[in-house]
């Protein structure tokens, strides 16, 4: 698949531990494509946060591998499930 504006995608960070207080996990979180920088690096506005979030500079970690190996700072994306 080929990133493009407007396109959902599933936002996960690891920032977020799994016995938040709030309930968060790492995700996924709904998201959607606001900027492409290349296929693999985009911009998003992620859905399902009381304070709209928006993410710059993304990059895409495909399922088969490990994301503590590519994700720098522990965000990142990948397409739904399906697609």
């Amino acid at each position: 698949m080929i990133a493009s504006v407007g396109r959902i995608v599933h936002y996960f960070s690891m920032s977020f531990p799994k016995d938040a207080h709030d309930g968060r996990g790492p995700g996924p979180y709904a998201a959607i494509v606001t900027q492409v920088r290349d296929n693999n690096v985009v911009d998003i506005a992620v859905f399902g946060f009381s304070d709209d979030r928006d993410v710059n500079d993304l990059p895409k970690v495909e399922r088969n591998v490990p994301p503590q190996t590519l994700a720098e700072n522990g965000r990142y994306w990948r397409w739904p499930r399906g697609d």
